[in-house]
């Protein structure tokens, strides 16, 4: 903050730069030819002009004296010898949000205010708790002064995490199997992708897209399922094995089923319902 002092430049109206002795001494000038002139017209209305040019004078100066005590208050604070630094502060925030967050996070703490004054700690302070979803991009640590006279403080810091992860290379409609050409594994910042995301391939490869996805997606786990080996109202064959005998005859499915899913199965010789589990090959295996 700037304000006017003794030695301070003045623009006046007209655009003249001029110092404030400047303006005293031109007061001046001015008052002692008014006095001069009203003291031979009137004598008392001249003892009544020095009375007020006296009072003016003493609120000047009060007014200085004034402007010079808000100056020194409102100045900035100098460096306070002990005072902790926020450099220090900030790099205790990274450090313990970097041990707490997957490797090749990146991480930003400078939300401090410099302006801080802390007692400076006699040890390294020392991050304690991480607060928030890092995922997000943001989050807080809690930092501590692990000293006799300690304190605490919470640090904002801003994080970027990436990862390997599996998009859409081209659309997938709804109802799809997925194949391997329509995905491929890159590395992005997770930040957006909070809601989860695939990271193996041969995961998602055969599963079903329950959903159209566009190209350039993220997949998320919900966005597909477990392709069905056996649909309802499907001819399969019954497979039942005891004692090294194998028995097979035909039935009709009466629901899906993925691989190992149970499957209800209407015998088509006896019209019974049974319950079997579905193989990869698309038979029902029933005890």
């Amino acid at each position: 903050m700037v304000l006017l002092s003794l030695h301070s430049d003045v623009r006046i109206v007209e655009g003249e730069r001029v110092s404030w002795q400047g303006l005293v001494s031109k007061h001046r000038r001015g008052r002692n030819r008014a006095r001069a002139s009203i003291q031979r017209r009137h004598p008392a209305l001249g003892r009544l002009f020095l009375w007020y040019a006296a009072c003016l004078m003493g609120a000047m100066r009060r007014f200085l004296a004034m402007t010079s005590l808000v100056t020194a208050v409102l100045a900035p604070a100098p460096a306070v010898a002990g005072t902790e630094d926020v450099a220090r502060i900030q790099a205790a925030a990274e450090r313990y949000a970097r041990s707490e967050l997957p490797r090749g996070t990146t991480i930003t703490a400078n939300g401090l205010d410099t302006r801080l004054q802390l007692p400076r700690c006699g040890t390294e302070p020392q991050g304690t708790r991480l607060i928030g979803n890092a995922a997000s991009g943001a989050a807080t640590v809690e930092v501590r002064c692990l000293a006799t006279q300690g304190w605490k403080l919470f640090v904002p810091v801003r994080t970027q995490q990436r990862s390997y992860m599996i998009v859409a290379r081209a659309p997938i409609a709804a109802g799809t199997v997925i194949a391997a050409d329509q995905l491929e594994r890159v590395e992005q910042a997770v930040r957006g992708a909070s809601r989860g995301f695939m990271t193996d391939l041969s995961a998602v490869v055969g599963q079903v897209a329950r959903r159209h996805i566009a190209a350039g997606a993220i997949l998320r786990p919900q966005w597909f399922q477990v392709a069905h080996v056996v649909d309802r109202g499907q001819t399969v064959t019954l497979v039942a094995r005891s004692a090294g005998v194998e028995i097979r005859s035909r039935g009709e499915a009466l629901q899906a089923a993925g691989p190992s899913g149970l499957v209800k199965v209407r015998n088509l010789s006896s019209g019974r319902v049974i319950e079997g589990r579905a193989q990869a090959d698309g038979t029902v295996l029933v005890n």
